[in-house]
């Protein structure tokens, strides 16, 4: 069975969102300014959550990679010797 529940996209043409959009969508009486504000704080907040997305992704994959390639990590195990900086 099946736990994936049909979601309908809020904005499937990924219009930009305005001040009376975001007033619309939350319900929320905001003035312009305060809208604006509420707006570059969401589109801040998604680039550090892409950002950390991609991190984490880019993690996984040298972690599969060091795991598949064993003489890479004791190359890379023996240069961080050589050059550990305190």
């Amino acid at each position: 069975m099946s736990t994936k529940k049909n979601t309908e996209l809020i904005n499937p043409k990924r219009e930009p969102i305005t001040p009376e959009k975001l007033r619309k969508l939350s319900g929320l009486n905001l003035s312009d300014e305060e809208a604006e504000e509420v707006i570059g704080s969401l589109t801040r907040f998604a680039w550090i959550v892409i950002d950390f997305t991609i991190q984490q992704e880019q993690a996984a994959k040298l972690c599969i990679l060091l795991h598949t390639r064993p003489k890479l990590m004791l190359l890379i195990k023996k240069y961080h010797e050589k050059n550990v900086i305190f």
